[in-house]
């Protein structure tokens, strides 16, 4: 798996990283490693974006929950 290897690599925690991908099967794999991830089915957007980095905040405790929009 790629994120076992690029944590490996790095020493950086999973609870650190932030993944956008368009496979639903790649985003429950690497969710599982405890990385916060994005599915965008259709291409990467600014809303994703945003989205994506609203939802790692939370995950990491950085974001009140109303702030955070559903992705």
């Amino acid at each position: 798996m790629h994120f076992e290897q690029l944590h490996k690599d790095t020493g950086i925690p999973y609870a650190d990283m932030l993944f956008f991908d368009n496979e639903g099967g790649n985003i429950h794999s690497v969710e599982k490693l405890g990385v916060a991830s994005v599915l965008c089915p259709s291409g990467m957007t600014r809303l994703i974006w945003d989205q994506g980095l609203l939802h790692f905040a939370k995950q990491r405790g950085g974001a009140p929950n109303d702030a955070v929009m559903s992705v």
